[in-house]
């Protein structure tokens, strides 16, 4: 450590006078509170040794004196100056554009409403340095209180850990409080309603209306396929193969009546596909084919970079008009409300029932797992068609079925 004070002087001019500092303990009303000297760094970037107080509370003597001996012997080491800068700056002006601009447009949303919202708006002004696990604690304690759910808890813990944390790489700050922080056990499970057979087929005969287009292929593609929304949106026709012939798309081989993962449309913002496991090829059952070629043939935007499902302007579609869609369109069937992952869910429940392998589930799925792979041959397309093409029949069986009761009436 000697050598470390001794051959710092000539970068940090202040070392030898930390180093020689004794500090001071100062008592009022039986509270002590220690006054020592710091080196601080100022906003133009110079430094200026002040006086900076460190409150200790009710101690005995003995307890003063061993804290006034740990704060000056941390300052003799001190290996940078302290920043007095505030939770709001380091915020704004350090991690939002240095870390968070990095993220998806999406996720930067995200972040930027959760920091802004809560952390900035109760401990803005407070030194980032002073910021406690008490304090974190507290606000988590006092958004329970005012009845915000527990994912909101949870991105306030998880956000105030990830901007900390990097303070902490910074040296900034000594250690990262929000880690600390407990938050409620959750007694709730959230309802992730997923349609049976019958109340699919409900919903796709209302969606044959063109006043819910592309709600149809939409829907039956994601039930016989399990593509995403998001995959969905940022589709376009090169990636499509309609035909019963081999094809290329972005340099790779696309089999016959397949598309190609490889971007998708995520609020706004046009990006690479959610995880490795999403990267992937899709075999479409006949039916569904059948029904893309009809909308092929109807749309006014069938280039190779077009999107296979777009406004009236060939622009992406808006989520939230497409959700209302779907949420009025399962009122009109008179089945409990879905949203577009529930489709998902579907296709996950019926593999199973049709007796997919697993494996060959996973792959559907595109969920990330060591055994997977981005990379599909033929063969695994092949053993998967079989099941596709039964949960698109029984889909498809079921609307036939809803809507024959509905032409008799």
């Amino acid at each position: 450590m000697e050598i470390l004070v001794r051959n710092l002087p000539s970068v940090f001019p202040w070392v030898p006078k930390m180093s020689e500092q004794r500090g001071y303990i100062q008592w009022r009303n039986g509270v002590a509170r220690i006054l020592v000297r710091e080196p601080i760094l100022r906003p133009d970037g110079s430094i200026k040794r002040q006086l900076v107080q460190y409150p200790l509370g009710r101690v005995s003597p003995e307890e003063a004196e061993q804290m006034r001996l740990q704060i000056v012997a941390r300052l003799a080491t001190q290996a940078a100056p302290t920043n007095h800068i505030t939770v709001r700056d380091f915020i704004e002006q350090r991690f939002l554009p240095e870390r968070v601009s990095n993220l998806a447009l999406g996720t930067r949303k995200v972040y930027t409403s959760i920091l802004r919202q809560h952390i900035i708006a109760a401990y803005g002004d407070r030194q980032l340095r002073h910021l406690s696990v008490t304090d974190l604690q507290r606000l988590c304690n006092m958004k329970r209180d005012a009845g915000y759910p527990l994912e909101t808890l949870k991105h306030i813990k998880a956000y105030s850990s990830a901007f900390l944390q990097y303070a902490r790489e910074l040296r900034l700050i000594d250690s990262n409080p929000a880690r600390a922080v407990r938050l409620p056990r959750s007694h709730e499970k959230r309802e992730r309603p997923t349609p049976e057979e019958a109340e699919a087929g409900k919903l796709l005969v209302v969606l044959r209306d063109p006043t819910y287009s592309p709600c149809y292929e939409m829907v039956l593609l994601s039930c016989c396929t399990s593509v995403h929304y998001a995959e969905m949106a940022g589709l376009r026709w090169r990636r499509v193969n309609l035909s019963s012939k081999p094809m290329v798309a972005d340099g790779k081989n696309l089999p016959p009546y397949s598309l190609a993962i490889r971007e998708d449309y995520y609020r706004g913002e046009f990006g690479p596909p959610k995880n490795a496991g999403r990267n992937r090829i899709e075999r479409m059952p006949m039916d569904v084919v059948t029904a893309l070629v009809a909308h092929h043939a109807r749309s006014e935007f069938t280039g190779p970079d077009d999107l296979v499902f777009c406004n009236e302007e060939g622009k992406p579609l808006d989520e939230h008009k497409m959700r209302r869609k779907l949420t009025a369109a399962c009122k009109a069937a008179g089945i409990l409300h879905l949203g577009w992952h529930a489709f998902r869910r579907y296709f996950a429940t019926q593999s199973d029932r049709k007796g997919m392998h697993p494996l060959d589930r996973q792959h559907s799925l595109g969920h990330a797992s060591q055994e997977m792979t981005a990379r599909y041959t033929t063969a695994d397309l092949e053993r998967r068609t079989p099941h596709v093409e039964r949960i698109c029949r029984g889909l498809l069986d079921a609307a036939a079925t809803s809507e024959t009761p509905a032409k008799a009436s």
